[in-house]
């Protein structure tokens, strides 16, 4: 059974069929390596599917950032294209078939400099300076649309930008937290939270259909809780342009409410016969 057939149990037809087979199979074995919930996996892997018969790249091939971005273009669903778009971005650069990207634009040599400076200067670690050069550079996109030279302002600019003002509290968590982290948090709870609790349920109601009782791994469920998080506050950070390290209150709370409602599922689970 490849793991098209595991991802998708009855309609992996469309899938097998395909041109680009091998390469969905591939990708398809990295997200369940990567432990992707079930559900979003399928989600990347259709619109893989449907990306990949819409392009002109052939089966095997290596990749590019740009030809990624021209691929993974959906008119509709844009966030879930974006999304399967770095999932296989991801998944190309772990086997070695994704070119590194040149930046060849306007702003090339302020990067350049400013990669230099916290290289050389401020003496930051290179998977540091990996964090800080894209949030720089889609400052540049949005407030310098052509070259000017402001690489002294640069630095400036993004601790304004980083600063953030602790003054917003979330429900019982202990901590306070910038409005950016808040609004992080509410819109986890509009756009994931449900599910995931539905899918607490339905673990638990599993778990007491064994005739010796219940029995569930606890530690197993909340790597996955955990996992699923970190996926989708990585998303919605990228989607921003926003640096993770900065906000990382958001995903604590967003955790810590996760805790909360596991406890109680379990209570539940507990108390109903």
């Amino acid at each position: 059974m490849t793991a098209l057939h595991k991802l998708f149990i009855r309609v992996h037809a469309r899938y097998t069929r395909s041109t680009h087979v091998a390469d969905l199979t591939a990708f398809a074995r990295w997200l369940i390596e990567h432990e992707y919930a079930a559900r979003y996996a399928q989600r990347l892997a259709f619109r893989a599917l449907r990306s990949l018969e819409d392009s002109d790249c052939p089966p095997g091939s290596k990749w590019t950032v740009d030809a990624l971005e021209r691929t993974f273009r959906g008119v509709r669903q844009r966030r879930l294209y974006r999304h399967a778009r770095r999932a296989f971005a991801a998944f190309l650069q772990s086997v070695g078939r994704l070119a590194p990207p040149s930046d060849n634009g306007p702003h090339a040599s302020v990067l350049a400099a400013y990669q230099g400076f916290l290289s050389e200067v401020r003496g930051l670690a290179p998977t540091t300076i990996a964090q800080h050069l894209p949030e720089v550079r889609a400052l540049l996109r949005h407030a310098l649309p052509e070259y000017f030279m402001f690489a002294l302002a640069v630095p400036r600019m993004l601790s304004i930008e980083c600063m953030l003002s602790r003054t917003e509290r979330i429900d019982d968590f202990h901590l306070k937290v910038s409005r950016t982290e808040k609004e992080l948090y509410e819109e986890f709870l509009k756009t994931e939270e449900a599910e995931i609790v539905l899918e607490m349920q339905q673990y638990f109601a599993q778990a007491k259909r064994h005739a010796g009782g219940i029995r569930f791994d606890n530690t197993s469920l909340w790597s996955k809780i955990e996992n699923r998080v970190g996926v989708w506050f990585a998303e919605v950070c990228a989607d921003r342009n926003q640096n993770e390290n900065l906000i990382q209150r958001s995903k604590e709370a967003i955790l810590h409410r996760m805790k909360n409602l596991l406890a109680k599922t379990i209570r539940e689970s507990l108390g109903t016969k």
